[in-house]
């Protein structure tokens, strides 16, 4: 049975939640009781995802586009894909910023991927640089490899190349970011019916971003 189409929001909801965005829940931490999450709630964690200072201006503001669909989300859950979308542009354009600042000429080698494997071999970027590794790392790994059988399974071939094989006693974050996110970012550029973004995975791309402009020394 075909999904039945969302309509054009009314002039007088235009400030009321989705609620899509109101079926999610918090513990109170005092009672361990399921509490709804609330417009606060919400923004703060929003909030809470940092663009340092040392970021440049123009990717900072490219970032900070997708932390305010992100908050906006609230009212239009289909806000979430296209923040996320925006987030993993910022990324990109942060290599391409990173670039230019270390004097680095890619020739061809201009696509997302390619990008995000030269700032690996050159150092611009290291696991260690990362605030959320390896907190993230599972999550990450297991997020990958869901997203990746989705599309597969999706498109009716794997399109995707296998991330190399990983030491568990020194998991290698970068090696799924190289993976996942030009996956995800050209998924959702050239469209695609995905709505499950959650704040982690703008988050993770905020962190990719900061760590490309760490103040050196």
């Amino acid at each position: 049975m075909a999904e039945e189409k969302e309509a054009f929001v009314d002039y007088e909801s235009i400030m009321e939640p989705d609620s899509r965005s109101t079926v999610w829940v918090k513990i109170n931490k005092r009672t361990g009781e399921q509490e709804p999450i609330t417009l606060k709630d919400h923004y703060e964690r929003a909030q809470s995802i940092v663009i340092h200072d040392s970021v440049s201006e123009k990717v900072y503001h490219h970032l900070l586009g997708a932390k305010h669909l992100l908050l906006y989300s609230w009212y239009v859950y289909r806000f979430l894909p296209i923040a996320y979308s925006q987030a993993l542009s910022s990324v990109e354009f942060a290599l391409k910023e990173k670039a230019k600042l270390e004097n680095y000429d890619f020739g061809s080698k201009h696509g997302f991927k390619a990008l995000f494997k030269v700032a690996i071999n050159e150092g611009w970027i290291r696991n260690e640089d990362l605030k959320f590794y390896p907190q993230y790392y599972k999550w990450t790994s297991e997020r990958h490899a869901e997203l990746r059988e989705l599309a597969d399974a999706h498109f009716g071939k794997k399109r995707h190349s296998k991330p190399k094989t990983q030491s568990p006693e020194t998991p290698d974050y970068l090696a799924i970011l190289v993976d996942w996110l030009p996956m995800m970012r050209n998924d959702l550029a050239h469209g695609s019916s995905y709505l499950n973004t959650t704040y982690n995975e703008v988050e993770i791309c905020a962190d990719v971003v900061n760590a490309l402009f760490r103040p050196k020394g």
